[in-house]
């Protein structure tokens, strides 16, 4: 009867716990950058795994991203910044432990970034997303048709 117990227990109690590290809450900066001007983020951010969604407020220009959340390969983020839709996808989930700044230009990003988006691309349309690990550099995303205008 003790190794029924015992054996309950294991497969019960334990072996559905993850570990601390899958467990916790990604907390991620958010910044946003328009036209080389730090700029106010938008109240929610619309965030994609592949199977479902969830709307997260941003706090002190973080998002807290759940755990459970942070499946599958990639992540998606939409939000409303000023007059503009944007749509973010292919976020690795290795940018979790990044801050993310999201750039936004009308006719140019700038020197920094001038290879980041293919020769021709419509600036006023695209974004660029830069992620800053704590350790080592940086990298950035670009996306081509990431935004729209609201209409009025």
């Amino acid at each position: 009867m003790r190794f029924f117990l015992r054996a309950c227990l294991v497969l019960c109690v334990l072996l559905p716990m993850k570990s601390f590290a899958q467990q916790r809450a990604h907390e991620v900066p958010f910044r946003v950058v328009n036209n080389g001007e730090p700029t106010r983020p938008p109240v929610n951010v619309i965030v994609r795994n592949g199977i479902r969604s969830i709307t997260l407020p941003i706090e002190a220009s973080h998002i807290v991203i759940p755990a459970d959340f942070a499946t599958g390969t990639t992540l998606t983020i939409e939000a409303r910044v000023g007059q503009d839709l944007i749509k973010i996808p292919g976020i690795p989930l290795s940018a979790l432990e990044s801050s993310w700044t999201n750039i936004l230009a009308d006719k140019s990003f700038g020197d920094d970034y001038r290879n980041a988006l293919p020769k021709g691309t419509n600036v006023r349309s695209a974004c660029l997303v830069v992620f800053d690990p704590v350790d080592g550099d940086g990298t950035v995303l670009g996306v081509s048709k990431c935004r729209k205008s609201v209409d009025k």
